[in-house]
């Protein structure tokens, strides 16, 4: 077989690359070169733990000042007291280690205007507070108590990371979560949750490995990437690349695939190999050598989860469902018959699975399918492949190839013990039935990517990370994240007429402010969450912090008459929710108590400004 040298320069390191497969993962280094800290201690300083903290903090007061907010438009008993929960034992440790909200430092109109999300904008306020009171160089033992809380804790925490080799990971608290409301047999998501100290080194340690790795992932992969590489990774720029693909080709054919449970059916054993292998071939064509303590945080983080072992179970544990407010039916859905066919009865016996949602199982996600990454990748050098954690697309103008190139992902998926949704066959579109089934399949075969009305069997549209593109290059928000919207529009009327007892019908007692006053702090609510916080001489600046049309960067200025469509609709239903309100005050006559409500209504101007639809606009 014909060798391939190749020579990439890094700092100070040559590397020589002699077959196809190392060209493919040292052909990232070019692009994503950047100072890399090889110290994990470099990780846990004393500001970044507490910039970590101030996060924490700010969240939680972020989720506290909504059920202010229902105190503020209530007087009914319910809402008299919010009262720190017995079982939030985190929040017990941040109001310990951070002084009381009266005393933080706070911004200057500059420092304010960085920020139009209020969470960091509050983390921000935290961490002033922390540096004000540090350059007073106090003793600590002549501190304020929170100040002495804080250092204690950091210190405390820097010493279990430095002893690595000791420290033990504590098994999350796992909670359920509704994902499918079936009134008889619920189906529950489930949430682990670590104590904070694991928390925060589970989320440092993720941080180093993913700078660590990032060099050598493809830049196919959008998903939880490292924040210093010069290329930003989102899903934003992978469904810019996939129109740039349409824009350069006439004749596409596309193929998804889509893995069944990802984060429940990881093999630990399989990825602990996966993971040494991988460090061995970094420091092979790289010359950087890892952290010995960020592999013994790694294996501690698998050692104190496995899915098979501590949530399965719970199906069967009436007493923790009720502990945790579960319908007796409900249950956690696993994939536990597919993993028996496909690897015998005895691979159960393994652990299986990583916890959802925690910083180390994101970077899992890309270690485990770089492996897949690399085999579809060299299939044929024309092969189109964008990867969102555990979603994909592949694409190419060739179906004999695409169609390959999926083989290829399908095997290389069971080979890493992952198991997928059998694709199926996409046929004349045209047909109700057919287009229904094209929507509600999870994988599919290779279809072609074209107007259905001028080729046979095209399908006009494809489907990833929350985005629909048309072969015309158009696009549009999946229904399902519409739908979403609307339930949340929903909710907030639900939250308000049910904080001032709208059901015990006694509207003047039990409701703090006027019907006006009440309504308007619901529309201040739903445009804060449709189109951030904007105001009339500002929103044109586009810096809207987190709402729900940030999510869809690539509609702004994209005015084709299926986005129109749906803007103008969610427009509409949340002003139906607005006077589904009104209408449930109607025997509420009392004034507002305190209100700082204008005068005259007319004052109040909510157009354009604070529509999803003018968010196509570009400014």
């Amino acid at each position: 077989m014909k060798q391939h040298y190749l020579q990439v320069t890094q700092g100070c390191c040559l590397f020589i690359v002699t077959d196809i497969c190392q060209y493919l993962c040292i052909k990232q280094i070019s692009a994503t070169l950047f100072y890399f800290m090889s110290d994990l201690s470099k990780y846990f300083t004393e500001d970044t733990i507490v910039k970590l903290l101030c996060g924490y903090r700010a969240k939680h007061s972020h989720r506290r000042h909504k059920l202010h907010m229902m105190r503020e438009v209530s007087l009914h008993k319910k809402t008299n007291k919010i009262e720190i929960k017995n079982n939030n034992p985190e929040f017990e440790i941040l109001q310990k280690i951070f002084p009381s909200r009266r005393n933080w430092v706070r911004l200057n109109e500059n420092e304010r205007k960085v920020y139009n999300d209020s969470i960091k904008r509050t983390s921000a306020r935290l961490f002033k507070t922390y540096k004000f009171y540090k350059k007073k160089n106090i003793l600590l033992t002549e501190s304020d108590q929170w100040y002495q809380n804080l250092i204690g804790f950091i210190n405390e925490l820097i010493e279990t990371f430095k002893d690595a080799e000791n420290y033990k990971m504590q098994s999350p608290k796992i909670f359920g979560i509704l994902k499918n409301p079936d009134p008889i047999n619920p189906e529950y998501r489930p949430i682990a949750i670590y104590e904070l100290k694991d928390r925060i080194i589970s989320s440092q340690t993720a941080k180093y490995l993913t700078d660590f790795f990032d060099s050598y992932f493809f830049d196919s992969s959008f998903a939880f990437r490292s924040t210093k590489n010069e290329k930003k990774f989102t899903h934003h720029k992978a469904i810019e690349e996939i129109i740039d693909f349409r824009k350069k080709n006439n004749i596409i054919w596309v193929t998804e695939c889509d893995i069944q449970k990802f984060f429940d059916a990881v093999n630990q054993n399989h990825i602990s190999i996966v993971f040494e292998e991988h460090i061995k071939l970094i420091s092979k064509q790289q010359g950087k050598n890892i952290d010995k303590n960020a592999k013994m945080i790694f294996k501690t983080f698998l050692d104190s989860f496995a899915f098979n072992k501590d949530v399965y179970p719970k199906n069967e544990d009436l007493k923790w469902k009720g502990e945790n407010n579960l319908n007796v039916n409900g249950y956690f859905k696993w994939i536990e018959k597919i993993l028996k066919e496909d690897y015998g009865d005895d691979y159960l016996g393994q652990r299986i699975g990583v916890p959802q949602g925690n910083a180390i199982s994101c970077f899992i996600s890309n270690l485990l399918l770089h492996n897949v990454d690399s085999k579809v990748l060299a299939v044929d050098k024309g092969v189109f492949y964008v990867r969102f954690c555990d979603d994909m697309i592949l694409m190419h103008t060739d179906k004999d190839i695409c169609k390959s190139a999926l083989e290829v992902y399908k095997s290389a998926l069971k080979e890493n013990y992952l198991s997928f949704h059998p694709p199926t066959e996409c046929q004349n579109y045209l047909e109700k039935e057919n287009s229904k089934k094209f929507w509600k399949s999870k994988s599919k075969e290779p279809y072609l990517w074209e107007n259905p009305k001028e080729k046979t069997n095209a399908i006009p549209w494809l489907s990833f990370v929350g985005y629909q593109i048309k072969y015309n290059q158009d696009i549009r928000i999946r229904k399902q994240s519409i739908n979403k919207e609307k339930r949340k529009q929903v909710k907030e009327v639900q939250n308000i007429l049910s904080a001032i007892g709208c059901a015990e019908d006694n509207l003047n007692e039990t409701s703090r402010k006027s019907k006006k006053n009440t309504v308007f702090s619901l529309q201040q609510r739903l445009h804060s969450m449709s189109t951030g916080r904007i105001k009339l001489f500002n929103y044109k600046e586009g810096k809207q912090g987190l709402c729900w049309t940030n999510g869809f960067e690539k509609i702004k200025g994209n005015k084709n008459k299926t986005i129109s469509k749906q803007l103008k609709e969610l427009d509409s239903f949340r002003e139906k929710q607005i006077w589904r309100l009104n209408k449930k005050l109607e025997k509420l006559d009392k004034p507002s108590l305190g209100s700082n409500f204008p005068n005259k209504e007319e004052e109040i101007y909510y157009g354009s400004p604070f529509s999803y639809h003018n968010y196509l606009n570009e400014f």
